[in-house]
């Protein structure tokens, strides 16, 4: 890993058991870095790292990895880096790791704008639509990370025309869920 700049903060979140860490890494020798730094897990067992950001061998990065909300302003959103539950960005026994790029990590994601994506265990996923022409932003995740809060200006459930920001809660289904199509 390089040297951080001093003047830079660089933000880190843990898992509560203390099992795995992620940061954002400036640069990474041999690691997929372009437009800005790239969201790195480090998992304390095994003593190694993993960029969950990193475009797939084969894609050209279009931007670095945002961890949390702290950088959401930058967008001019506002009160919108607030969303969420203390923008938690990996789960607390450090199998889940959310954040959001503006890379296309699967093929899904054709926008080109930043959306928001969950690392698991070594995959990828995409939690936004991938299609919105605007970006998505993560808001913050519950401690199991069976709650992702993001928002976007995408209507994703009916009803949702006026195009504004919304924010949305990507679960997974608990019974006696009755989810959208």
């Amino acid at each position: 890993i390089m040297p951080l700049d001093e003047a830079t903060v660089y933000p880190v979140k843990a898992a509560l058991e203390g099992s795995a860490f992620v940061f954002v890494a400036p640069y990474i020798e041999g690691m997929n870095d372009a437009g800005g730094g790239q969201i790195v897990r480090y998992d304390v067992a095994s003593n190694s790292l993993s960029c969950v950001s990193c475009p797939p061998v084969g894609v050209t990065p279009t931007g670095g990895g945002i961890l949390g909300s702290e950088d959401n302003a930058n967008y001019g959103l506002g009160d919108i880096e607030s969303v969420g539950t203390g923008d938690r960005a990996i789960s607390d026994d450090g199998s889940r790791v959310f954040f959001q790029t503006s890379s296309a990590l699967v093929p899904q994601a054709t926008n080109g704008v930043a959306n928001v994506y969950e690392w698991e265990n070594g995959t990828v996923f995409l939690i936004s639509s991938g299609k919105s022409p605007l970006p998505s932003f993560f808001g913050g995740t519950s401690a199991t990370g069976d709650d992702v809060f993001f928002s976007t200006a995408e209507g994703l459930v009916p009803g949702d025309t006026d195009g504004g920001y919304d924010v949305y809660d990507a679960r997974v289904p608990r019974p006696g869920d009755n989810p959208p199509p």
